[in-house]
């Protein structure tokens, strides 16, 4: 343990790399990879889901943080469906600040685990503490304008911890008006 010790922490080696060999260097190796596909994955991962444009399945509007600021067109009786990024491990999350109750329905919120890098095998696990995609969904009840308003903060900070906003102009028009 000790010679562990002093090359992990004093940063001693006892052997130059060439000279290291068998399990301990088939270990290392592999210790090696890893670490160099963590930190590559980690870096190469993007912050927010990407979509080059907003998705329409069937009845249901798919927009991410691309589409904040934008001015969207739903049809009665569709859902909308916003997708953002967070990190619920640093005390930030989405909250649902703005809306118009008359004309939005809120059909609630869901958080799950953003995937982490893959695995050998192909697979994909959620890394704890990490980043995680928050949906929040809504049905359009009647026809006119709404403003949606979402904040990233810490609630129990108040209005001054607001880091970010997700802000969307929906028009709503009645259901006959699909085209």
């Amino acid at each position: 343990m000790p010679m562990l010790y002093r090359c992990l922490f004093q940063r001693r080696f006892p052997l130059a790399p060439d000279q290291i060999q068998g399990p301990i260097a088939t270990a290392l190796r592999l210790l090696a990879a890893l670490l160099v596909a963590t930190a590559s994955a980690t870096a190469a991962a993007p912050a927010q889901p990407a979509a080059p444009e907003p998705l329409r399945s069937s009845h249901t509007l798919i927009l991410t943080a691309q589409d904040n600021g934008s001015s969207v067109i739903l049809r009665q009786g569709e859902t909308l469906q916003v997708v953002l990024s967070g990190n619920a491990g640093t005390g930030y999350g989405w909250d649902l600040e703005r809306h118009d109750p008359s004309r939005m329905e809120p059909l609630g919120m869901e958080s799950r685990q953003a995937p982490g890098p893959p695995l050998p095998d192909g697979r994909s696990l959620p890394l704890a503490g990490g980043p995680q995609q928050i949906s929040f969904r809504f049905r359009m009840l009647r026809p006119g304008r709404s403003t949606l308003e979402l904040r990233y903060w810490r609630p129990w900070e108040g209005a001054g911890s607001i880091i970010e906003r997700f802000r969307l102009q929906v028009v709503i028009v009645p259901a006959q008006a699909a085209g």
